[in-house]
């Protein structure tokens, strides 16, 4: 996705802006670990990024990491619109994985190194819903009432609702919309998706996510651009 040009941690919203309003969602964040069978997981992994194989054709990237405490090697699976995965080789990450299988599904991905958190990104239905349910470290993060009327839907969905996306952190926010970029203190956040969808019966298989972000901090935010 051609992400907005970067700004500046912004305050509140005020009228809704009808570009924002009528953008579609171009993508959203995918995570899984390569092999992994069963619909629900979270791993705990520490170890060392061996490579980064990028994505084509709409594939994931693949993301080796050396594990520390076996040395044996595990592969993510990670793709998200911006095509980049800021983790470089031969850096070391303590790394949370989480998946859960449905319509729609939720993942996960959030790095660490010595500095704090390196790296987040998430699709879910909100916030904690289904993954990341202790937060984010040192972020607050959270869904803003909409003030947008409904995108075009179709006869699965009552209506498809552009809304605000916010990001506390150290007394700042930034509100993004889907398509959005900001900086906030030391970190680069992209809003993939932020919607609300209302579901029509009928429909069982017809989810969509309705939050996606990724959040890079600045020393890694040119990292695994093509």
């Amino acid at each position: 996705m051609a992400a907005a040009a970067a700004c500046a941690a912004s305050p509140h919203p005020g009228a809704a802006d009808p570009a924002a309003c009528g953008r579609e969602p171009s993508g959203s964040v995918l995570v899984a670990v390569e092999g992994m069978q069963t619909p629900r997981y979270a791993r705990s992994l520490a170890g060392t990024i061996v490579s980064v194989r990028p994505g084509t054709g709409g594939q994931p990237a693949r993301i080796t990491i050396r594990l520390d405490s076996t040395e044996e090697t595990v592969r993510i699976l990670y793709r998200d619109p911006t095509g980049e995965v800021p983790l470089p080789a031969g850096r070391h990450f303590d790394l949370e994985v989480e998946s859960i299988g449905g319509y729609p599904g939720a993942s996960a991905l959030v790095a660490s190194d010595a500095r704090g958190l390196a790296f987040a990104a998430a699709s879910d239905g909100a916030p904690g819903r289904k993954v990341l349910r202790g937060g984010v470290g040192g972020f607050r993060i959270g869904v803003l009432p909409a003030s947008c009327p409904g995108r075009p839907a179709d006869r699965c969905y009552e209506a498809l609702i552009n809304r605000p996306l916010e990001f506390a952190r150290g007394g700042e926010t930034a509100v993004l919309m889907h398509g959005d970029r900001k900086t906030l203190g030391d970190y680069r956040i992209d809003c993939f998706v932020s919607q609300q969808v209302v579901y029509r019966k009928g429909c069982a298989d017809a989810g969509l996510v309705g939050m996606s972000y990724r959040v890079v901090r600045s020393d890694l935010a040119g990292a695994g651009q093509r």
